[in-house]
């Protein structure tokens, strides 16, 4: 999960609806599976129009400290339901996942929180918002400014979202995290540096084509990259090196001949101990690799090339690597590299 870009995140609803964010947690079972769950719920039962989301974090357990680490995150939706009316919707997707209510600040499958409600503030026995200790939690603030500025006030306490943030002892260890293969997280706030190894399977690629042509070959070199500290493996089948019809594209079914078996090879061998990314802008080769045991897509066409990929990755609910291609011949910008890429990338 991430942001959408700032255009979406800044605007606001209509008249008739109210945008409120919404604090998820979970710290038992599948916990990143857990969350895009009753995301999906939210999405579908009537509750309203998601309209962002934010990173997810790990952050350790507060007030009942001996339990498991949570994954948490914030959304914005844009609601036509009152807060109580929403308060009861998602008490029903908590219901729905398994949520039992024991323990206060106990383990629990997924917690769901209203923090805000457009302005409005609610203050009633079974609902205060905004959320009454909202300003206390790293695990709330964090995420929250993925979604809003810095200079935002809080209705009532009067303070900015920078302010709050500023006061919370503990916000260096809410940690910044992406769900990959089965149950791994990749730290981005650990300090360290992944490092990607590429394992062209092609006859023509500029750097090492022909090097890799068979299963045996493509897992020594893959030994070779995790020996040399390669975090995750990157696995192409089709060249898109300078000179090629990249318009025109490798044959699907003699992509997925030269990488589904390495895939296989490489799994079979190392096991979950390395991620697996596949380099493709196929959506059939995406599913495939990942069915295979790939765990995440490349994409250098950033779903342009194929209608399908988007709708396919989000169904295989793996990282999506959005990257920027343009046909040879019209690699110049106008307006500058970045500001053209960030343009092409957030409106597409």
């Amino acid at each position: 999960m991430c942001p959408n870009s700032t255009q979406n995140s800044m605007t606001t609803p209509s008249a008739a609806l109210k945008r409120a964010y919404i604090a998820m947690g979970s710290n038992m079972g599948r916990r990143a599976q857990n969350i895009r769950r009753a995301l999906k719920c939210i999405a579908s039962d009537g509750l309203g129009a998601v309209s962002d989301t934010s990173f997810l974090y790990q952050t350790k357990a507060q007030y009942v400290t001996d339990q498991p680490d949570f994954l948490n995150c914030v959304l914005s939706l844009d609601t036509s339901l009152a807060p109580h009316d929403l308060l009861t919707k998602l008490n029903d997707i908590e219901a729905k996942m398994g949520r039992v209510r024991t323990l206060r600040y106990g383990p629990r499958p997924i917690d769901l929180d209203i923090l805000l409600y457009g302005d409005e503030v609610v203050d009633t026995p079974d609902l205060k918002i905004p959320h009454e200790r909202m300003q206390e939690r790293d695990f709330v603030l964090a995420p929250l400014r993925d979604l809003l500025p810095g200079h935002w006030s809080h209705p009532t306490l009067g303070k900015t979202l920078s302010q709050l943030t500023g006061s919370v002892q503990t916000m260096g260890e809410c940690h910044r995290v992406m769900p990959v293969g089965e149950d791994q997280l990749l730290d981005w706030d650990a300090g360290k540096t992944f490092i990607m190894g590429v394992i062209n399977v092609t006859p023509d690629s500029f750097s090492d084509g022909g090097l890799y042509d068979t299963v045996e070959k493509a897992v020594e070199h893959a030994r070779t990259l995790i020996e040399g500290g390669a975090d995750i493996l990157d696995l192409g089948g089709e060249s898109t090196r300078p000179g090629t019809n990249s318009l025109k594209g490798l044959d699907v079914n003699e992509e997925q001949r030269r990488v589904l078996p390495v895939i296989k090879g490489i799994r079979e061998t190392f096991g979950d101990s390395v991620l697996l990314s596949v380099d493709t802008r196929n959506a059939s080769t995406a599913r495939k690799a990942v069915e295979a045991g790939a765990d995440m897509v490349n994409d250098i066409w950033g779903g342009l090339w194929d209608p399908e990929m988007m709708d396919t990755v989000a169904d295989l609910e793996v990282p999506y690597v959005c990257m920027h291609m343009r046909p040879h011949g019209q690699e110049k910008y106008p307006g500058g590299v970045v500001n053209e890429v960030h343009k092409v990338l957030t409106t597409q």
